[in-house]
């Protein structure tokens, strides 16, 4: 694999992204980005994922910019925690409630209905016998600036918990409305205000910035 230096990383989510999703479509239009690769797209298995995308980040030098969609970033979240040095920022988009997963794939006790609200994401709240994501995912602010862009009728989380992990991770935040998840379904295939959000998440990175980012432009709702 070649070396490049800040290479933009995009990270898909369950099921892969196919070949009309945004997420393909971005890999075309720079230069320098790549792609993860899972071996099960199906099986949400946070350890397994995240040695997928360490060992990736292991063989770039420079910086890495990750751009990840749904189940991807939820394991970029649980990456990050040993490659935060290595992370120049990165881009969330329509992560999923962490409660809806547990260490070891879906938690089957928690199934959101379309018009039901989300439940707070309570410090010492379980929902499965086995650790739920919630538990093992950073609960602070994360050492690089980000962006979490979230849809009011995501089907796999909702809005106030977006936000809620927003304000958790010190993220922007971007409310796109009713985008569904924000991706091939939604009408999300060649996407050019991701690539914009890309270069204002850049500039703050130059001019030194950790954490939560101002009210850019273009980054706020």
């Amino acid at each position: 694999m070649s070396k490049t230096l800040n290479t933009v990383l995009v990270v898909p989510g369950l099921g892969n992204s196919g070949p009309a999703h945004w997420q393909s479509w971005l890999v075309k239009q720079l230069h320098n980005a790549q792609r993860i690769e899972q071996q099960d797209w199906d099986r949400p298995e946070i350890i397994k994922w995240t040695a997928s995308i360490q060992a990736q980040m292991m063989q770039i030098t420079g910086n890495v910019w990750l751009v990840a969609h749904s189940f991807g970033c939820l394991a970029s979240i649980y990456a990050s925690q040993e490659h935060a040095g290595q992370i120049a920022g990165a881009i969330w988009v329509a992560p999923p409630d962490p409660r809806l997963f547990s260490t070891h794939g879906f938690v089957q006790q928690v199934q959101l209905k379309p018009n039901e609200e989300s439940p707070a994401l309570a410090e010492n709240s379980a929902v499965d016998t086995e650790r739920n994501l919630d538990e093992v995912l950073p609960r602070s602010i994360l050492p690089f600036p980000s962006l979490l862009i979230a849809s009011s009728n995501d089907p796999w989380c909702k809005l106030t918990t977006a936000k809620f992990l927003a304000e958790r991770w010190g993220s922007a935040f971007l409310n796109l409305g009713e985008s569904g998840h924000i991706n091939t379904d939604a009408g999300y295939g060649p996407w050019p205000k991701i690539i914009e959000l890309l270069q204002a998440l850049q500039a703050t990175h130059r001019d030194g910035l950790v954490g939560m980012l101002p009210d850019t432009p273009g980054l706020s709702t």
